[in-house]
């Protein structure tokens, strides 16, 4: 399933950015600073708009995940929503502390061919670079789970748990203790004679 283009990082470091981009360099000084202001508000008040629409649209995404009345095609959207916007350290870090994360770890746990790659995309980005998660998901003992399907025949199965793998290891010491311990070094190797190239890359990388 194709990815929405990325957006720009929706917290305050983010928005911060976004004005000092908006601003440019070649605004006159004094005589249109008033004008400046004034469009420097618009445009962060826009900002700050868009960043409360992202909230809601996770959160409108996890209540359907939550539904079982809707369709696998339904829920396979909400989880392209939420894997656009998770991304963001605070965002993770949020959708983590409210519980949201439960319903994505039911998915990857139970193999369901259509929900339980996109699932495992999404904990792959959550958890790069960002240690409260890392350390989240090794107590939810994914790491084991991740490594038993990194050389599954599905491509997108075995690609995913390949990336989530690395970004649970990756700067985080306790990670790969716990891959090494679940014979992870075995399971990788194995990938390198995948038939499917792109879960070659990704093993090759890791």
């Amino acid at each position: 399933m194709s990815r929405v283009p990325p957006k720009h990082k929706q917290n305050l470091e983010g928005l911060l950015r976004l004005a000092v981009e908006h601003t440019g360099e070649d605004a006159e000084p004094a005589e249109n600073l008033d004008n400046i202001d004034t469009q420097k508000q618009e445009f962060l008040q826009g900002a700050l708009q868009s960043m409360s629409m992202t909230v809601d649209e996770v959160q409108y995404a996890l209540a359907k995940l939550n539904n079982d009345s809707i369709s696998t095609a339904e829920k396979l959207e909400c989880l392209v929503i939420i894997r656009d916007n998770i991304d963001d350290i605070d965002a993770a870090n949020s959708f983590v502390k409210v519980g949201g994360i439960t319903t994505l770890l039911a998915y990857i746990r139970t193999p369901n061919r259509d929900l339980r790659p996109q699932s495992i995309y999404i904990v792959a980005e959550m958890a790069q670079n960002n240690e409260f998660c890392q350390n989240y998901f090794l107590n939810e003992k994914l790491i084991p789970v991740l490594t038993s399907t990194m050389n599954d025949t599905d491509e997108d199965l075995a690609k995913g748990s390949i990336y989530a793998v690395s970004s649970l290891v990756q700067n985080f010491p306790a990670g790969l203790k716990e891959f090494l311990r679940t014979n992870g070094v075995k399971q990788i190797l194995s990938c390198l004679s995948s038939n499917h190239s792109s879960v070659y890359i990704k093993a090759a990388s890791l």
